[in-house]
């Protein structure tokens, strides 16, 4: 095979007068294992030809190929053309999408946070929570001198994970130890 051979292939792969064949394309193979085009053409060539090893060469082209679409696109020329139909957007400026979505907003329609609500969030937020015991969290309270807290986060933890008892208990009695 000569390079205007191999470029004529390349340009249009699927022609009448083609004198491509299996043997010629398993030489190019072994000679340039890694060049993607030469796979293409050998998928090609068995999609043409109905071969038994279409399946075969489409899995290892597919590897090679680093387009796949496109390659669907060659081999699947019916159903490309139902692919192609893209959305169309309209472009904004960012100044035109500013004044669009500002446009858009409603007005603000929360009240204002009165003073109960504000106590009563704060009171919400510093109430003590069993479901947020960690062992991180009972680290940190030993860390800050929290004792008690952190022997009741070890002992709800004992609760939570049975198979980690132990250890859970070891860590009260070194707190216990501390105070």
């Amino acid at each position: 095979m000569t390079k205007e051979e191999f470029n004529h292939f390349i340009k249009k792969p699927i022609s009448k007068d083609s004198t491509l064949n299996e043997e010629s394309i398993n030489l190019l193979i072994n000679k340039f294992p890694y060049c993607e085009s030469i796979y293409k053409l050998h998928t090609i060539l068995m999609h043409t030809n109905n071969s038994i090893d279409f399946n075969d060469s489409l899995i290892i082209t597919a590897l090679y190929t680093t387009n796949r679409t496109h390659f669907f696109n060659i081999i699947n020329p019916a159903l490309s053309k139902n692919n192609t139909k893209k959305e169309t957007r309209e472009i904004f400026s960012f100044q035109d999408w500013l004044i669009q979505d500002t446009q858009k907003a409603k007005p603000n329609l929360i009240e204002k946070p009165t003073h109960n609500t504000i106590e009563a969030s704060i009171q919400k937020s510093t109430e003590y929570n069993n479901y947020l015991i960690t062992e991180t969290l009972a680290k940190i309270y030993i860390e800050q001198g929290h004792f008690d807290r952190a022997i009741q986060a070890y002992e709800i933890l004992c609760l939570r994970f049975p198979k980690k008892s132990s250890l859970f208990v070891d860590q009260i009695n070194k707190i216990k130890n501390l105070t």
